[in-house]
């Protein structure tokens, strides 16, 4: 859980917006929603194991697939178990780590904030805003975080679409 000094300093940061709208405007972001739409085969919401990279060429490289773990503290954890090459380049190496690992604790926030939305809701979320990470502020981000579920139900994954580009 952030720390009441990383909210202060999240309360800092450029603002994020969560939406339920999905007016997607990126064709990443729009082009991966059809995407885990098309795949939930009248489940609210589609395994991992139905997920076809072949199918995703052409966002791939701003994908990041997010399993939820039990802290050992008994709160929620968010380890990327892949991320994509576009991703990896914005933020370094992502793979294999948990978001306290290699996050500052206002930004870990952030991404707290938009990952538990789209778990509580259990449906897919769009965010945008400009991307904290590392001060690059200069870049506006677009975000689809769609739950995925082993049973079709009970979220156990986040399927991650960024798409960034520089803002003017």
């Amino acid at each position: 859980m952030p720390s009441s000094d990383s909210s202060l300093l999240e309360q800092s940061l450029p603002p994020i917006a969560i939406d339920d709208s999905l007016s997607f405007v990126r064709p990443e972001t729009r082009e991966a929603l059809a995407y885990w739409k098309s795949r939930l085969d009248g489940r609210p919401m589609p395994s991992r194991a139905d997920l076809d990279p072949r199918a995703m060429r052409a966002f791939m490289p701003n994908v990041a697939l997010v399993e939820l773990r039990q802290a050992p503290d008994g709160t929620q954890d968010y380890y990327i178990r892949l991320a994509g090459t576009a991703l990896e380049q914005l933020f370094g190496p992502l793979t294999g780590q948990s978001i306290s690992a290699f996050l500052p604790a206002e930004i870990e926030a952030r991404w707290r904030r938009m990952f538990d939305a789209a778990r509580d809701a259990a449906a897919p979320i769009r965010t945008i805003g400009r991307i904290a990470f590392q001060k690059k502020t200069w870049l506006e981000g677009e975000t689809l975080t769609a739950p995925l579920g082993a049973d079709g139900k009970t979220v156990s994954m986040l399927f991650v679409v960024l798409a960034s580009w520089e803002t003017r």
